[in-house]
């Protein structure tokens, strides 16, 4: 199992839009993989938004990246997204226990 964590820095007073975009995201997410959780800063960089989902390999991960683009909302959604973002970082995460 891979957890897949993507790190977001939304822009500044920007993180409750970037939270509510993520979450309706979630409704073109594909079936057979576990749903997104979406986590806040607490501390650290301000208006760090975390959207970690878990995958069975990098494969199934390599393969989801087609398979969002094919969904006809993702697009315009991606280009909203890309409004709030100022950066960010993916990081994979092999589950041990």
């Amino acid at each position: 199992m891979i957890v897949v964590r993507n790190v977001f820095q939304a822009k500044y007073g920007r993180g409750d839009e970037l939270v509510e975009l993520l979450k309706e995201g979630r409704g073109f997410w594909p079936e057979d993989l576990h749903p997104p959780r979406i986590l806040t800063d607490v501390s650290g960089a301000f208006f760090t938004v975390v959207m970690e989902y878990e995958t069975d390999s990098l494969t199934q991960f390599e393969e989801l990246q087609p398979r969002l683009m094919e969904i006809p909302e993702f697009g315009p959604w991606f280009e909203r997204m890309m409004e709030l973002v100022e950066g960010g970082t993916r990081d994979f995460y092999t589950v041990e226990a």
